[in-house]
Order: structure tokens, then C-alpha cells, then sequence
């Protein structure tokens, strides 16, 4: 198989606000499949040819899942049974638009292929995707608490300009006067309905913004934290290795001295007292190896970590239930 993927992204500022949309554009050429009996295929051709044959089962069964998904049932997808399906996730059920060219013989002898070609197609005709367009918006916060407080003068400034309704209109409403008045009115009603809303959007966006500085916020944090993490490990690797390169010498040195004992080199409470010495460092090596174990650390981590996460997970849904 061949898969070529371009990531099309597209950047513009308007009103303090920064839009992005992005897309993803796959090219995938799907090889066909063989049939050894057919083929002749030997070696190294043979398993490729059987990678190729598990990989295109692997395809058409999670085109029948999504078919039955876009029916009403429920099914677990198996996108990760294979790579090219792994890749192909989002063209399959997801938010995109598909295409499919479905390459035939007119030769009678590849009508078992022909047809099982258009199965394949038929079948992945029935898959629904829910295409939308990726876009995003962020501003600067400033910017728009600055535009925001502009708008809400503006809004303060219509509303203690606007006149009150004319007595006269009441009495004579047929003359120029009183129909630029009301014109005039109308107007300035519309205009400070625009602004309100154009307000409140900004709001909007601003309470977005805020919230996605703390989401940044917190993950950087807790990056930093990962990597303060991190070095305490190769910290803790290197100290280990070299207590174990201390524990090795110590071995090699226990032998030197087994075997000037066997040939009568040194005496035995000669051989006794260096063997306790040795022993006694090997022990602190040991305990000092217990009390520093990078896995036990590794542990704590993780369960410091999945407890901020709860309490992190527990914030937002108070905070969505006080703005419900």
C-alpha cells in the first residue's frame, strides 16, 4: 500500500481574533490482492503478499462495522488492527469526505477479483461520514477585554443619547419630521442591538480564551513536572548503575581473595575479616539500591498524577454546572 498525507492549515486575524482551519488530505493507493495459487509468489514476495491480504481483510472488516454502525447497532471499530486502517481513521466514519476509485479487469480471468472489488466498493458506500470544518478561534486577551469595554461605552454613549418618543407623533404623524424621527429611532435601535450582541460574543470568546490559557497553564505544569520527574529517574538509573558496577567489583574481588585462600596465599581470619568488611558494603549497596527503586518512585508519580487529574476533572465540572 502507498498512503500520502498533506496537513493544510490556513492562518487570519479579525476583530483581536486569530482563525485557524486546518484539513488533512489523504492519498492512498490500496494493492490488490493475490492468490498464491495464482500469483506463483515465493519468499520474501509471499509474505508480503500475505501482509497485504491481512491488511485488506482487516479494511473490509471494519467497513462492515461502520456499516453496521450507520445502521443503529452497536459495534466496537477495530481501527487498530492494522496500520493502514490505523491511518485511514478519520477517512472511515469520521469527519472528512471520501472518495473511492475502484480499478476492474474486463478479463474473465480476474472475475473473482472483479467482483469481490465491487463488493468493496458497494459496501463502503454505506459507511456515513459527518464532515465539518475544523476551525478555531483565540484572541488576545487584552485585546478583547479592551474591545469589550470599547463596546460597552459605545452601547452607555447610544443609550444616554437616544431621545425619548416625541409627543408630536402621536398628534401628526404624517409629516417629513416625524418620519426621519422614527427612522432616526429605529436606527439607533438597531445599531445598539448590534452592539449587545457583538459584546456578548466577545465575551464569549473571551471566557474561551481565559479558559484555554488555564488549560495551557495546567499542562505546562504538569509537563514540567514529568520532566522534574524524568531526570529523578536517569538520576536514580545512573546512581543504580553504579552501585551495580560497585556490587561487580566487590564480586571479582571476593574471588581474588577465594582463590588466594585455596592456595594458602592469605590466612583464614585474614580471608574472614576482609569477607565481612566486603560483605557489610554489599548490604548498604543493597539498601541504599531498596530505599531509591525508580520503580516505586514511578508509582508515586503516577498516583500523584491521576489524583490531580481528578481534582482537575472535578473543577471543570463544578465550574460547567455554576455557568449551566
Amino acid at each position: 500500500h502507498s498512503v500520502f498525507t498533506c496537513v493544510i492549515e490556513s492562518h487570519w486575524e479579525r476583530d483581536s481574533m486569530t482563525h485557524l482551519r486546518f484539513g488533512r488530505l489523504n492519498l492512498v493507493d490500496l494493492a490488490g490482492s493475490e492468490r498464491q495459487k495464482s500469483s506463483g509468489a515465493e519468499g520474501d514476495r509471499l509474505k508480503e503478499a500475505a501482509n497485504i491480504n491481512r491488511s485488506l481483510s482487516t479494511l473490509g472488516l471494519v467497513i462492515m462495522t461502520l456499516v453496521d454502525v450507520a445502521n443503529g447497532k452497536s459495534r466496537h471499530v477495530p481501527y487498530r488492527d492494522s496500520r493502514l486502517t490505523f491511518l485511514l481513521q478519520d477517512s472511515l466514519g469520521g469527519n472528512s469526505k471520501t472518495t473511492i476509485v475502484a480499478n476492474i479487469s474486463p478479463s474473465i480471468c480476474s472475475s473473482n477479483e472483479t467482483l469481490s472489488t465491487l463488493k468493496f466498493a458497494q459496501r463502503a458506500k454505506l459507511i456515513q461520514n459527518n464532515a465539518k470544518v475544523n476551525e478555531d478561534a483565540s484572541g488576545d486577551v487584552m485585546a478583547l477585554q479592551r474591545q469589550i469595554e470599547e463596546l460597552k461605552l459605545t452601547c452607555l454613549r447610544k443609550q444616554q443619547n437616544a431621545p425619548g418618543p416625541p409627543s408630536f407623533l402621536l398628534l401628526n404623524s404624517g409629516s417629513d419630521r416625524e418620519y426621519n424621527t422614527l427612522a432616526e429611532d429605529h436606527q439607533s435601535s438597531c445599531d445598539l442591538s448590534l452592539l449587545k450582541q457583538k459584546v456578548s460574543h466577545l465575551e464569549d470568546v473571551l471566557v474561551g480564551s481565559l479558559r484555554r490559557e488555564k488549560l495551557a497553564e495546567l499542562d505546562i505544569r504538569k509537563l514540567e513536572a514529568e520532566i522534574k520527574h524524568l531526570n529523578r529517574l536517569v538520576d536514580l538509573k545512573e546512581s543504580d548503575s553504579q552501585r551495580l558496577r560497585m556490587m561487580l567489583k566487590l564480586r571479582d574481588e571476593k574471588l581474588k581473595r577465594l582463590h588466594m585462600l585455596a592456595d594458602d596465599l592469605v590466612p583464614s581470619d585474614g580471608y574472614m575479616v576482609e569477607e565481612n568488611a566486603a560483605m557489610s558494603q554489599e548490604i548498604q549497596l543493597l539498601q541504599k539500591q531498596f530505599d531509591e527503586n525508580p520503580q516505586l518512585t514511578q508509582f508515586a508519580f503516577e498516583n500523584k498524577r491521576l489524583i490531580e487529574q481528578v481534582r482537575t476533572l472535578e473543577n471543570f465540572h463544578k465550574q460547567g454546572e455554576r455557568e449551566m
